[in-house]
């Protein structure tokens, strides 16, 4: 037995990075030749949305805004306004569930199919790092910690605390297309930023949206 209780000390685990995917990788994805455009279309709605894997599954669309029910997780209803493109994503998702058989297989098949692109460009990422990046955006954009948490749904402001620690002069680096507006953040004393659905113009300035087509083309590169 026994007789003297040792000493234990605690190993301060260091905390993971945030794993976002910045410009020039997403823009490798979003290249990549071999992939279905249209599961390029549906990484980039929830890119430029935030919302969970399974939320567009539970999710109704009213008008432009894309209503996110309570659930076990957040307890609480949540509203996502959708641009007109994000929309006609959202709407040609759903005519694809219907021609298919359980939301948990297609949503485990866009996280296959996203790894598998991450894969080919040399890239360690998962579903889940497309809200990361989301959120890291959002925090970049608008500086308001509180804001970003109001946004992706948290519960607490404590979970997204994690945001706010990476820091900016990397994520302007990495972010190049909202550089201007984090100039316009940083400059401008008292700068507050509209409560508003941020949407990556860059990003989806290459996404032509057509009924009957899903084609990506780089601005000003001609590349399809």
């Amino acid at each position: 037995y026994i007789k003297k209780v040792p000493d234990i000390k605690k190993v301060i685990e260091p905390k993971k990075p945030i794993s976002y995917i910045s410009d020039l990788k997403w823009e490798e994805i979003i290249l990549l030749p071999d992939i279905d455009p249209f599961m390029k279309r549906i990484w980039s709605f929830y890119r430029e949305t935030g919302l969970r894997r399974a939320e567009p599954f539970m999710a109704t669309l009213e008008g432009n805004w894309l209503i996110v029910p309570p659930d076990s997780k957040t307890g609480r209803e949540r509203a996502v306004l959708l641009t007109p493109e994000l929309k006609k994503i959202f709407q040609e998702m759903q005519s694809s569930w219907n021609v298919n058989k359980k939301p948990r297989s297609i949503q485990d098949y866009y996280s296959k199919q996203f790894k598998k692109a991450c894969e080919q460009i040399g890239l360690d990422r998962h579903f889940h790092n497309l809200r990361d990046t989301y959120a890291t955006r959002q925090w970049l954009i608008t500086g308001d910690i509180y804001v970003v948490s109001k946004k992706i749904g948290h519960t607490s402001v404590t979970m997204t605390q994690k945001y706010a620690n990476i820091d900016l002069r990397r994520l302007v680096q990495d972010f190049p297309s909202l550089r201007e507006q984090v100039e316009k953040r940083v400059e401008t004393p008292n700068f507050t930023k509209v409560d508003t659905q941020m949407v990556d113009t860059t990003a989806l300035s290459y996404l032509q949206t057509d009924s009957q087509s899903y084609n990506f083309t780089r601005v000003n590169a001609g590349v399809v």
